[in-house]
């Protein structure tokens, strides 16, 4: 398998156990020193142990399976060293009854010592400056807008 493919696995691998809300999964794809911009406040997460309390908590605020899209994959890989990025769209349920459906924009980092690992994840949301609000109703433009919540 080439290391296109093998990233490429990756993503498929971390929508996977997303989707199907598995934190031992999700957190075997991240090397241990990973640092993380994530959607949620501090401005940086450092740390598997962080990272994974982050996504308990996030996993663990909806019910059921959560829907992942991934759109527009583009992936470099140099040596031992890749990135890659792409729009994520989730959608879901949260405990409360809330429905959730928004795009953000992610990037990974990934190093390979022994096996891939993600060094860096970055996700993010485009900001209203003048409302000072995420921009949660925004959609790639191969996606039909009608279809979000």
């Amino acid at each position: 398998m080439d290391a296109e493919t093998e990233i490429a696995a990756i993503v498929a691998e971390r929508s996977a156990a997303i989707r199907e809300r598995d934190l031992d999964r999700l957190m075997r794809l991240y090397a241990e020193s990973v640092v993380s911009y994530d959607l949620v406040p501090p401005l940086e997460f450092d740390g598997r142990e962080n990272l994974s309390e982050i996504f308990a908590r996030w996993l663990g605020g909806y019910s059921g399976q959560l829907g992942i899209t991934v759109e527009g994959l583009s992936i470099t890989v140099q040596g031992d060293l890749a990135f890659a990025y792409w729009l994520n769209r989730t959608q879901g349920t949260l405990t409360s009854g809330g429905v959730v459906d928004y795009w953000a924009r992610a990037t990974i980092c990934c190093v390979r010592r022994d096996e891939w690992e993600i060094v860096h994840e970055h996700l993010s949301l485009p900001v209203d400056f003048v409302s000072g609000e995420a921009s949660m109703h925004l959609a790639p433009a191969s996606v039909d807008i009608g279809n979000l919540s």
